[in-house]
């Protein structure tokens, strides 16, 4: 079978590209998968409910090798454009929101997987379902794909290694090495994923949820900070996970493959030391009779308290009056600089994305690799993750719709 242009994955960024393409020319194009059926990751994003982008795009949210060309990626094919080709070609309409989220007017993430394969099917597309892409060589005209499947132009857009029962297995490392060399690859790990810590007392407070400030530090002998975050964590068995600790977990594994220990630092109170430290001490002075942790109790959960006090031995003191200033100190410093060490992750099946893939600097600014004219790459399959957010959905559409025009200019 003879095609114009190939698409290896029928996830977000392939279907969109695939789109893309068909909107501007009626070339023969195929879409190959593993699975049974198209989108079947996209289907479980934001819930079931696709947080499709972010109204607040900007490069400063994502993790890559190439800022300077993710942030050109992001300006010329912004959310607008995305946001405005699911309304007018697909016919996806956007929820009308107060903050900066884009979600599709329904709130279902098979609205937007139907959208794509419909517009597919009216446009002649052909589905190799259940086909497992196991090479890719080079041919007079073009590409080979499993021995059989010829074709002019190649887009990989297989995703990375999250959520394997989805079919993403990171198999982009196998696919592409025959045309990258060793410094195109950043090897793959998990990203928005659960961390693990070191500290075993806050398994007595698994399930917990604090409103908090985070910042990850390289490790516990140096003030360099790696990311910051806010929101609610959540405290388990094993270490913390909620969206803010998602959103900065990529840093923290990256830095452990480079044989850091990083640690975090939870601001349990929202606020700076000096202006905790007045509020620490104003209810110990209200309440001198109470013991420390019924005097504190309205500033913190009582479970985290107790872990507080435990830290600093302070357990056994009846009365707030007793506390020395030192006391104070520290416990005004356990508050707003909680630290948990981070000692590794999550599984890729815990894990909402991957980090690592082929390198954004190794593809030009349409998403070709610079060693191999013809062989396009998007999505996930790139070395680049964002935050919680709609961020990386945002990213599988610049990538693939910038995939597309390359494809569209080499076959003209």
């Amino acid at each position: 079978m003879n095609y114009d242009v190939l698409i290896i994955g029928a996830g977000a960024s392939g279907l969109y590209c695939a789109c893309r393409i068909l909107s501007e020319s009626g070339v023969r194009l195929g879409i190959i998968d593993s699975n049974d059926s198209v989108g079947k990751k996209l289907l479980m994003t934001g819930a079931g409910r696709c947080n499709i982008s972010n109204y607040d795009m900007d490069p400063r949210f994502y993790m890559t090798d190439s800022p300077d060309m993710l942030a050109s990626l992001l300006r010329h094919h912004d959310e607008k454009d995305s946001l405005d080709f699911f309304r007018d070609e697909l016919g996806v309409l956007m929820a009308e929101r107060d903050d900066k989220l884009c979600y599709p007017a329904t709130y279902r993430s098979d609205t937007v997987v139907n959208a794509m394969r419909n517009y597919l099917i009216d446009n002649d597309a052909d589905f190799i379902m259940n086909t497992q892409v196991y090479s890719i060589s080079r041919d007079d005209g073009g590409f080979t794909v499993n021995g059989s499947l010829h074709s002019k132009t190649i887009v990989i857009a297989v995703g990375g290694a999250s959520y394997s029962r989805t079919g993403s297995n990171g198999s982009i490392l196998k696919l592409a090495a025959p045309f990258t060399g060793s410094g195109d690859i950043a090897p793959l790990y998990p990203a928005l994923v659960p961390l693990k810590t070191m500290e075993k007392d806050i398994t007595s407070i698994s399930g917990a949820r604090a409103y908090c400030d985070l910042n990850l530090y390289e490790d516990s002998r140096t003030d360099k900070v790696l990311a910051e975050s806010s929101g609610e964590i959540l405290f388990t068995q094993y270490g913390v996970s909620g969206i803010c600790v998602l959103d900065i977990s990529g840093y923290a594994i990256k830095a452990m493959t480079e044989g850091k220990r990083p640690v975090l630092s939870v601001n349990l109170l929202k606020m700076s030391y000096p202006k905790a430290r007045v509020k620490v001490e104003t209810n110990l002075l209200n309440f001198p009779d109470r013991s420390p942790s019924q005097a504190l109790n309205g500033l913190i959960r009582d479970d985290i308290l107790a872990i507080i006090l435990g830290r600093l031995n302070l357990t056994e003191v009846r009365r707030a009056s007793d506390l020395s200033r030192a006391d104070i100190d520290n416990i005004t410093e356990c508050m707003t600089s909680f630290k948990l060490t981070i000692t590794g992750s999550l599984s890729f099946d815990n894990a909402q994305i991957t980090t690592g893939g082929i390198m954004l600097s190794s593809v030009n600014d349409q998403m070709e690799l610079k060693s191999t004219p013809g062989l396009f790459i998007c999505g996930e399959a790139l070395n680049c993750n964002g935050i919680c957010g709609g961020y990386n959905l945002q990213f599988c559409w610049s990538s693939a719709s910038a995939a597309a025009e390359g494809v569209l200019s080499c076959l003209n």
